[in-house]
């Protein structure tokens, strides 16, 4: 059995009468992942702690697994006193003349170019657009965690369902200004990773991004973005034309204006969640669009008015 688990592959000997939760015992001694923090993925089977390793018809031998889960080490503090840096009242989308020293965000492009590593969660669907995500603010606000009773409640309204249907017309990447020890943490405490319904494809954390500075009201301001030539020259199949980013923060895509859709930012709290209903619109704005030849023809700054 091989089971891969970030950039190790781990060969295990396990008869196929062993049950899931067996599997991942013996994975905490070699992990220190705790078998309740472990997440398995393997080929779109639906199984859980119970099911033997013989049961799931896996391909093989050798059988494959995907492995996602975060070392004991590495839980220092726990996910309820996160604190998520609210900086949506510094949001502004620099014009092109406002970016200052463009050499040197040519230079950070191709550094960010050569240290990314793009690892796949989940086959490519080769005549599927790409649609990319922000996560903290865009489809949850994990600082409401203090206000609610569940998890759940901090999720954006209709955020699994939203997944679920865009994801038949979309390959789905997530991109986070989170570390990835939190990030991990994040998806896998929604159950969004993995999940029956979607796949996710991709994960993108901060180490990712880079700063550059632009000129605001006569003042220099640096900022984070999120430029997708990173992902382009990754994976060559997509390019501008078949490529959406999502996000509450608009400078983040300064790089690439056509393909951003800014969506309002979703700060928790028992009015807003009762109220919210970014995910419904957008959804019938990104499956209205998904056979469009060329995304940068569309004004997504009027996604909310799009109509066929």
């Amino acid at each position: 059995m091989q089971v891969k688990y970030l950039k190790e592959q781990l060969i295990l000997q396990i008869p196929p009468h062993w049950t899931i939760r067996q599997l991942k015992q013996t994975l905490q001694s070699k992990t220190a992942i705790h078998p309740d923090r472990q997440k398995l993925m393997a080929a779109n089977k639906k199984f859980d702690d119970t099911t033997t390793i013989g049961s799931m018809g896996l391909k093989g031998p050798p059988y494959c697994f995907m492995l996602v889960g975060t070392p004991d080490h590495k839980m220092v503090v726990t996910a309820e006193v996160v604190d998520v840096f609210d900086d949506f009242e510094l949001d502004y989308w620099p014009d092109e003349g406002e970016i200052q020293d463009k050499l040197q965000r040519e230079e950070s492009l191709r550094n960010a170019i050569a240290t990314t590593q793009i690892n796949l969660i989940s086959p490519i669907q080769p005549t599927k657009k790409l649609l990319v995500l922000d996560l903290d603010q865009t489809l949850f606000d994990f600082s409401g965690r203090r206000q609610t009773q569940t998890l759940s409640e901090t999720m954006r309204p209709g955020l699994v369902e939203f997944l679920t249907n865009v994801y038949k017309f979309y390959n789905i990447a997530i991109w986070s200004a989170t570390a990835w020890t939190w990030l991990e943490i994040k998806l896998i405490e929604f159950d969004l990773l993995p999940n029956n319904n979607f796949q996710f494809t991709f994960v993108l954390d901060k180490s990712s991004m880079f700063s550059v500075k632009s000129l605001r009201n006569g003042k220099m301001i640096t900022h984070s973005v999120k430029p997708l030539a990173i992902i382009w020259s990754k994976l060559p199949q997509f390019n501008e034309t078949n490529t959406l980013h999502v996000d509450d923060l608009s400078r983040n895509f300064v790089f690439n204006p056509k393909s951003g859709i800014k969506i309002s930012p979703f700060k928790y709290s028992p009015e807003t969640a009762r109220a919210d209903r970014e995910l419904f619109y957008l959804q019938k704005y990104l499956c209205a669009i998904a056979n469009v030849p060329d995304v940068t023809k569309l004004d997504h700054s009027k996604w909310k008015d799009y109509k066929l």
